[in-house]
């Protein structure tokens, strides 16, 4: 995310931002700083949740089942001013398992509720 954002800053296009996959940037050590000063080169925020020990970051698990404070990040992104677009991502072994029928209605209720 942060080198992105470099490469987005360096090419200086309004029409170019980054996405915010979480599942890959919610262990960066810049992640908040970033959030703060370069909200505006935020084009999408990619929710997901990932259980840590799980063997690959492709494993997904419903929002609310796994370890990212997507709470805190998505205060974050308000508290900055980013009122733009989301999307929940759900793939992988443990989503397919349970039954997207299953899973998309939960995990559009658990997302609705980062807010409350």
């Amino acid at each position: 995310f942060d080198e992105a954002l470099d490469l987005v800053d360096d090419i200086g296009s309004p029409w170019l931002g980054v996405v915010l996959e979480l599942n890959n940037a919610w262990v960066e050590r810049r992640l908040y700083a970033n959030i703060r000063a370069r909200t505006d080169r935020i084009a999408l925020v990619q929710v997901s949740d990932f259980k840590i020990g799980t063997r690959t970051t492709s494993e997904r698990v419903v929002i609310g089942d796994g370890d990212i404070p997507l709470r805190r990040i998505v205060t974050a992104l308000a508290a900055a001013g980013y009122d733009r677009w989301y999307d929940i991502e759900l793939l992988g072994p443990a989503i397919e398992a349970e039954g997207y029928d299953a899973v998309v209605p939960r995990a559009v209720d658990r997302f609705r509720a980062l807010w409350t």
